[in-house]
């Protein structure tokens, strides 16, 4: 390689005590030797600077600290981009750990394919007892090579997460975080994809591990913030609406849509969230179903993804999925 971009790594960090520094050695060993790693600080209180600090002085110019009031991921996300000084722009969560060889893969798969503003690779889940748990394919290999244009299911068969994907610093011009939401992932991470000439894919084994139960993850959460999926969904819509660009995608964009809002809800939200919540955010989803895909409940996308008769005629009802919910949600 006799050009060796520059990869801007930021890293939001809210209270994640020491599994900041067990984050931070990881990207400290990375063997591409191009790294800067940008920290926000969203206004800890733990004793995470002093953390940053150690590494600032251990490796002085691979690791940057920006300190800003708290204000959730979504602005530290968008704090650490802003900042940013590379070619490349890759993101890690504080409670997360990437292997060695995380971004000297990513970045030879985009340098070596023309064109190339994104690369992804596969991740895998851990549990709070370091066992190590689902590895995420995203996607298979045909897909990739081209863009969203080229291959629809990417839009589906590539995860939200930005932690396992690196991104060429241009396609953040124009495009950024929802300030003060959360699922900021959701609403960004396609809308990158969508101005993508092509995208890129590292075959081999998971070089991005995310570690559950951690401060970050908002896995095991079931409260209002759930509507910001919601919201996230309606952005990345109303974005490939405005490119020109929905009519290509509007099957790939209403499996997204089902797969996310309602059907990866059953064993989380629809079952363990409040009624309150739980209708609140069963308004919005059907609202915004109705608005973007107004002949989505007699769709063939809805009929594949329903396993039986039952699946398909309850999905299609918002009534018949509250009161599944109500029989199922705890009591508000």
């Amino acid at each position: 390689m006799t050009h060796r971009p520059l990869v801007s790594v930021i890293v939001p960090a809210y209270n994640a005590g020491q599994l900041l520094a067990r984050c931070l050695d990881t990207l400290a060993a990375q063997s591409y030797p191009r790294v800067e790693v940008i920290v926000v600080n969203d206004g800890s209180t733990d004793g995470s600077t002093e953390v940053v600090s150690t590494f600032m002085g251990r490796m002085p110019g691979r690791f940057t600290l920006i300190d800003i009031p708290h204000g959730g991921r979504a602005r530290a996300r968008q704090a650490g981009v802003d900042a940013a000084a590379g070619e490349f722009i890759g993101f890690v969560d504080a409670d997360d750990t990437a292997h060695a060889d995380l971004y000297a893969a990513l970045v030879a798969a985009c340098t070596e394919q023309p064109g190339a503003d994104v690369a992804v690779c596969r991740y895998r889940n851990v549990a709070a007892d370091g066992t190590a748990g689902h590895i995420y394919e995203e996607g298979t290999p045909e897909l990739f090579g081209g863009s969203l244009a080229d291959m629809p299911e990417l839009l589906y068969t590539v995860e939200a997460s930005l932690c396992n994907k690196l991104f060429s610093r241009s396609l953040f011009d124009g495009v950024t975080f929802p300030p003060g939401r959360d699922f900021e992932d959701l609403a960004t991470t396609y809308r990158l994809l969508g101005r993508a000439r092509r995208i890129a894919r590292v075959d081999g084994p998971p070089l991005y591990f995310y570690h559950q139960g951690g401060p970050v993850s908002v896995m095991a959460a079931h409260g209002p913030e759930y509507i910001d999926a919601v919201e996230a969904i309606r952005t990345t819509c109303d974005f490939f609406r405005a490119e020109g660009a929905f009519e290509i995608l509007e099957s790939a964009l209403l499996r997204l849509t089902l797969r996310h809002l309602v059907f990866s809800r059953f064993g989380g939200l629809f079952e363990r969230g409040t009624r309150v919540v739980v209708r609140r955010y069963l308004d919005a989803v059907y609202g915004l179903l109705d608005a973007q895909f107004p002949h989505w409940r007699g769709s063939k996308v809805l009929r594949e993804m329903c396993g039986s008769v039952w699946s398909y005629t309850l999905v299609r009802s918002k009534m018949l999925m509250w009161l599944f919910t109500l029989v199922r949600s705890r009591a508000s």
